[in-house]
């Protein structure tokens, strides 16, 4: 049941004065991101998020050299890595988009990090170890650790892009931009393997390595991300977000108020309603009487809803990854300079 809000002192701490609040007081209430700490945190959260995999496609002649026992391994092994990667991972997707709201943003963005950095930490040590004996069961491991690393990551991206969500557009600009530096950085790092004249499994190491050293940087500065007032102001525990019914607002004021606007039915008693962070000391521009306010407990986000008002651009988004993965890295990886008679680590 809902709470009517009819003391004076939570009127104004809601409402504020009668008077509408103008934009100017709007921007001076809000915190400074202080030599823009929490965007470039957010630009390693981006490098997070498509690094590791990288680094998986990347370390191609370590691979070779590791199952260069069996020859069918050794030459279809990115086929076999491409689907234990993305399969579980849309999968992943799919159940965090459904059951995130019953879990804390917290235990998932911290447990899946801790996950991927483990693996990275298990795949490095298998650089080390003679698997010349035991090629089928290293492949084996190696799968596994894929598959347990792209669900973490489904779980992690969906986080973070929810996080980068809360805050103004410009920070998921700079998750975008982490993951670019994220292909970037695994590119130049074969370059430089192939300029230090590295072995392949030196190579493998360096790869996996530097992938579970960014891993725990993204942990490290996550937890410092939850200490800074500017991510704060933005990020709202699980527990807080409450849904705000308004029987008489406009349609003007829900766009200003709301993250997403569901039109009246009869099921909600032809209610506009919508959900709205209350971690913010105001409801910036509410003319309606307080006590005609409602607080319900959003349990559940409407995902019809929301499927529907995104269609179009998921659509377009899904066939382009569909196209793309269909392609890399399997089929990419097997094209060959035409100057591969020359022999050389370039162009063989």
């Amino acid at each position: 049941m809902g709470q009517k809000v009819d003391q004076d002192s939570e009127e104004e701490r809601l409402l504020g004065d009668e008077e509408s609040i103008d934009d100017t007081s709007i921007s001076e209430a809000l915190p400074e991101d202080k030599f823009n700490l929490v965007y470039f945190i957010m630009v390693i959260q981006g490098v997070g998020t498509l690094l590791p995999w990288n680094m998986f496609i990347t370390a191609h002649a370590y691979f070779q050299e590791k199952l260069k026992d069996d020859e069918g391994m050794k030459h279809n092994f990115e086929n076999f890595f491409s689907v234990a990667a993305m399969v579980p991972n849309v999968l992943m997707f799919l159940l965090n988009t459904l059951f995130k709201h019953k879990i804390s943003l917290q235990v998932r963005m911290l447990t899946s990090v801790c996950i991927m950095t483990l693996c990275f930490v298990v795949t490095t040590v298998l650089v080390v170890i003679d698997t010349s004996n035991w090629t089928t069961n290293f492949f084996y491991i190696t799968i596994g650790t894929i598959i347990v690393i792209n669900m973490s990551s489904a779980v992690y991206q969906g986080g973070l892009f929810g996080i980068c969500g809360m805050m103004p557009s410009r920070y998921t600009g700079a998750v975008m931009t982490g993951q670019g530096v994220g292909g970037t950085f695994a590119a130049m790092a074969s370059i430089f393997s192939l300029l230090g004249g590295k072995d392949a499994l030196s190579s493998g190491f360096g790869y996996f390595m530097s992938a579970a050293i960014v891993l725990t940087l993204c942990l490290v500065t996550y937890i410092v991300l939850q200490r800074l007032k500017f991510a704060r102001h933005y990020l709202v525990p699980h527990e807080k977000r409450t849904e705000i019914k308004f029987p008489n607002i406009q349609p003007d004021q829900i766009e200003r108020l709301a993250n997403w606007q569901i039109p009246a039915s009869k099921k909600s008693g032809n209610v506009k309603h919508s959900t709205l962070s209350l971690d913010h000391e105001t409801l910036l521009a509410v003319n309606t009487h307080p006590k005609e306010v409602e607080f319900h407990k959003n349990e559940k986000p409407p995902f019809m809803f929301i499927f529907r008002q995104i269609f179009k651009f998921a659509s377009s988004v899904a066939f382009v990854f569909f196209v793309t993965l269909a392609a890399f890295p399997a089929l990419t990886a097997r094209i060959q300079s035409w100057q591969s008679k020359d022999d050389t680590e370039w162009t063989s």
